[in-house]
């Protein structure tokens, strides 16, 4: 039973991946975009009947579930409710809202200098909140994140292999997070 809802959550994972992809795929293909609302919501477009048809399929699988009687339907009926609706959920999140929240983040001109320098006051700020409230990881990952985004934007010019720093700070950051949360289960 927890498999299933390991699955459902993966499967909802994987909805906002496919179109944030078709997304990305999109704008590089354009190249230079005139209009980014109008390549969004081609992208969205092209891909929403095949995440429709893919949830469908699986809240269809359920329907047997929902006529289960006795012990069965008492034991396997919350868990395909659960599905179904989580499911659902996922769907009008992707199809709805996912869109939106891509305009927002892709319509940010990330490379004006203000905006780098108002990104690091919020990752000092944030991690030094994060000390202060006691939360260890937080504060050492945003400060080194800070750290590592401050050495790249001087060494960038020299060499381009510095750039995926950021990426292996967060990898150590989710590696850190995962021992600490696992430990008590006999590591």
């Amino acid at each position: 039973a927890l498999s299933g809802i390991v699955i459902a959550i993966g499967t909802m994972v994987d909805l906002g991946i496919i179109l944030s992809e078709n997304v990305v795929r999109h704008l590089r293909e354009q190249g230079v975009v005139k209009d980014l609302r109008r390549t969004i919501q081609e992208a969205a477009i092209e891909v929403a009947p095949a995440i429709v048809t893919a949830v469908s399929t699986t809240i269809v699988s359920f329907i047997p579930v929902f006529t289960l009687e006795a012990a069965e339907g008492k034991l396997f009926r919350p868990l395909a409710f659960t599905k179904t609706f989580a499911l659902t959920g996922s769907v009008l999140v992707t199809l709805f809202l996912l869109p939106t929240f891509i305009h927002l983040v892709f319509g940010i001109d990330a490379r004006r200098r203000g905006m780098r320098w108002m990104v690091r006051g919020v990752m000092l700020a944030g991690g030094l909140f994060a000390f202060w409230n006691g939360s260890l990881w937080a504060g050492i990952t945003l400060l080194a994140l800070l750290a590592t985004h401050l050495l790249v934007d001087r060494l960038s010019g020299r060499d381009t292999r510095w750039q995926y720093l950021p990426l292996v700070v967060v990898l150590l950051a989710v590696v850190w997070l995962l021992a600490e949360l696992w430990r008590p289960l006999g590591v």
